[in-house]
């Protein structure tokens, strides 16, 4: 019974080994997210593969706005290997597209597939292009990678 226990653990924690990297940083006073406040994530790849990268957006359920322009950088070494402004989708037809539990919604944005990620140090800069001076009812921001 004790390895059939052991066993099964392992079956679940392999189950979970597809994401390399989830990192999501919420430290929005008042779930404002300011213009001049840009966020980097710096996270490590232990191999050499292609993987799918997704922005997560934490919002507020109900969110006012339909897009949220942002601006998105990768770094290696203090390179950059891409830099992308995006306008990350929150609404269509008036509903929210994130996975959303009470007044929490959770969105998960594809910013790249099947990208060749070397291993190492890297760094992903996240820079709020809203045009006001702070982006309302905003979470948390974060990265999730894929193999």
């Amino acid at each position: 019974m004790k390895k059939f226990i052991i066993v099964l653990f392992l079956g679940l924690v392999s189950c979970n080994s597809s994401n390399t990297v989830d990192i999501f940083q919420k430290d929005f006073k008042e779930n404002r997210w300011s213009k001049n406040d840009l966020k980097r994530l710096t996270f490590s790849i232990e191999e050499t593969a292609n993987y799918d990268i997704d922005l997560h957006l934490g919002h507020i359920y109900e969110y006012q706005f339909d897009v949220i322009p942002l601006q998105v950088t990768l770094f290696k070494d203090e390179q950059i290997l891409f830099q992308e402004t995006i306008d990350v989708k929150v609404k269509e037809n008036g509903k929210d597209l994130g996975e959303c539990v009470g007044d929490i919604c959770d969105l998960y944005a594809v910013l790249k597939q099947d990208y060749n990620l070397d291993k190492g140090l890297y760094s992903l800069q996240i820079e709020n292009k809203f045009d006001r001076e702070y982006l309302p009812n905003v979470l948390g921001i974060g990265v999730r990678i894929k193999k």
